[in-house]
């Protein structure tokens, strides 16, 4: 009978140890940040003087299980007279891709009439799936990408 209280004891102790553990901090106010998405190459898409006219890729690496996209955030995006976000951004096509491939892409097109220093952002939006604390279920995660161009690398 000893033993079974004591092994439930320590069985307790170590599920509340494990419960305990697997508790995350999701910071929802740093937008250059989300804990479970790797941008690639970064939040910055630097176009060269080559590539007016093409469409480049922010390669946005994440589990579903973690992360659900929900698109971008028309109020804050900011293409100014020189990119587009071409083709849309789709964000079930986003989470398809991510679950297949652990990543999706996002394209960015700069038209050939950009001017040196012409820049742009958008905000990704994006719902935490692993988030336990009843003050921020639900919230949106907002992720920044910026784009520029610049004549010399």
């Amino acid at each position: 009978m000893f033993k079974n209280i004591v092994f439930i004891v320590l069985l307790s102790l170590f599920l509340n140890a494990c419960s305990e553990s697997g508790d995350m901090h999701f910071d929802y106010s740093d937008v250059n940040n989300t804990l479970g998405l790797t941008v690639e190459p970064s939040n910055l898409l630097q176009f060269q003087d080559k590539n007016r006219g093409d469409v480049l890729n922010f390669k946005l690496h994440f589990s579903p299980s973690e992360l659900t996209p929900l698109g971008i955030d028309n109020k804050t995006a900011n293409y100014g007279s020189a990119f587009e976000n071409n083709p849309p951004f789709n964000p079930c096509e986003c989470l398809n891709e991510a679950a297949y491939s652990g990543f999706c892409t996002l394209k960015i097109k700069m038209f050939d009439n950009a001017a040196e220093n012409s820049a742009g952002s958008i905000k990704l939006m994006f719902y935490y799936n692993l988030d336990n604390n009843e003050d921020t279920i639900g919230d949106i995660k907002y992720h920044q990408l910026k784009f520029e161009y610049r004549n010399k690398p």
